[in-house]
């Protein structure tokens, strides 16, 4: 069981923390940055190695014996 000092103890940090958390969620959050455009060679260069290792894997050859 929790015993009353340990009661007290917890009261006093919840009133402690309870103003700074109230007065921190006030303030108002940045506004985004939308100037800057991102880069499509990023995603062009993912397409382009996702489709070799399509194209690579397609190619491969199976280990089938010869009574297939």
């Amino acid at each position: 069981m929790i015993n009353r000092k340990t009661l007290i103890g917890l009261a006093w940090m919840v009133a402690v923390a309870l103003p700074t958390v109230t007065l921190h969620a006030q303030e108002a959050p940045p506004q985004p940055q939308l100037n800057t455009v991102p880069s499509p060679l990023a995603g062009y260069g993912l397409m382009f190695v996702l489709a070799i290792l399509v194209v690579a894997i397609s190619l491969y050859p199976s280990k089938r014996s010869h009574t297939d």
